[in-house]
């Protein structure tokens, strides 16, 4: 059985990253009986100054019979937490989650020209190659990005695009001669039927998932609200990532008139955040710009409608019916759909649901994900994968 080391800054029991611990712990439980699985990660959630209470640090522990995951302390993770996960796992492929990150990207990318022959590595930006994210804080990527290129530690690693528009990102800053698979990220299974769901005609509850950063656009929504006339609940589940952006927030609940109701809520384990979601007539995600959006396709598997921004790669939502996606370049439209929203009916909201649903349902039927997996990680196709996809590398050289 092939050895798999993913290294990555956050992994379960983690909450406030987002995407990224949800792709990993999916690609694990995908995976864990066709490979032997390692993971590198680091020993606390994001923005936490303590580690994690349940873990023991900087030592090899079970993670649910599907594989050994290194919980590095700060310390540790800067010093050479990743070479000896290399060293004591041995692994055939080193899989690297985003780009930018110094422990578990950048030093492992700089090293691997002294072992790129043994082992194959995959990186997964992840979403931070797209124009908006290299805008934030582009004094330190921009740099980092040049120092790879130049030292040309990404001349033979195997990059993972989850959406056409990545492997076009990409591209733009390494070039066409780059080796790319293009394979969506590993969502969550959808739910066999709707449960049953109540709706009153004139007001709707709505639900956004998603850090506090200008990059979710949460402003914007909350500004929109203002527009709406019906009774509107929204629940805002998420860690605050950025303080002043959070502060501008609060201060537009404050004007919001008094058919609006406003809940923060913090970041909350998966579990409460699925049941949230779950009671909403529909989620909303305004974001400037989104990888793969597994908060958004969540809320298809249950069965929830989404109104999200034009930034993401689910595209056409209200002709399937399972929800819209909107222009951000005419920031009315989501007020525009939330007042529909607020009028619908029980009967009239079931046909939206019944669509997201759908939605999801149909994305596991035309996906091999364990065969398109295993051949980018390993090389190789899946001896038993029984669906047969053009999920085939990018070679497209220069």
């Amino acid at each position: 059985m092939q050895k798999l080391l993913i290294a990555v800054d956050w992994f379960d029991p983690a909450v406030r990253a987002g995407g990224p611990v949800q792709s990993c712990v999916n690609l694990v439980n995908l995976l864990h009986s066709e490979a032997n699985i390692a993971v590198v990660a680091g020993d606390r959630d994001h923005g936490d100054r303590c580690g994690f209470s349940s873990i023991r640090a900087d030592q090899w522990q079970d993670w649910k019979n599907k594989a050994q995951v290194l919980y590095a302390t700060p310390g540790y993770r800067r010093g050479s937490a990743f070479r000896d996960s290399v060293t004591q796992f041995a692994p055939d492929t080193v899989y690297l989650n985003g780009i930018f990150s110094t422990a578990f990207a950048v030093r492992p990318l700089l090293s691997q020209c002294r072992w790129r022959h043994q082992r194959r590595v995959v990186v997964a930006p992840r979403g931070m190659l797209k124009p908006s994210a290299l805008k934030m804080k582009a004094w330190k990527k921009r740099p980092l990005l040049t120092l790879l290129r130049l030292a040309r530690s990404l001349h033979n690693v195997v990059f993972h695009a989850t959406s056409e528009e990545e492997v076009d990102e990409i591209r733009s800053v390494f070039g066409s001669a780059a080796e790319i698979y293009c394979i969506p990220n590993i969502p969550c299974l959808p739910q066999l039927k709707l449960t049953e769901h109540d709706k009153e005609p004139g007001a709707c509850r709505l639900c956004f998932v998603g850090r506090i950063h200008p990059v979710k656009n949460l402003l914007l929504l909350l500004q929109q609200l203002q527009q709406v006339a019906g009774q509107c609940r929204l629940d805002i589940v998420g860690p605050v990532e950025d303080e002043s952006y959070y502060q501008r927030c609060r201060a537009i609940v404050g004007t919001l008139p008094g058919n609006i109701t406003v809940q923060f809520r913090g970041p909350l384990p998966h579990h409460e955040t699925q049941a949230i979601c779950a009671e909403c007539d529909a989620t909303v995600a305004p974001t400037q710009g989104e990888n793969f959006g597994h908060a958004i396709f969540e809320s298809f598997a249950m069965g929830v409608p989404a109104l999200i921004s034009d930034k993401t790669m689910w595209r056409n939502l209200e002709q399937q019916q399972a929800g819209w996606d909107v222009p951000l370049s005419v920031p009315g439209r989501f007020a525009e759909k939330i007042n529909e929203l607020c009028r619908m009916n029980v009967f009239e909201l079931q046909s939206w649901r019944r669509g997201a649903l759908n939605l999801a349902a149909a994305f596991f039927r035309t996906h091999d994900l364990p065969g398109d997996y295993h051949q980018m990680l390993f090389g190789t196709p899946l001896p038993h994968s029984g669906v047969v996809t053009d999920k085939t590398p990018d070679r497209t050289a220069a």
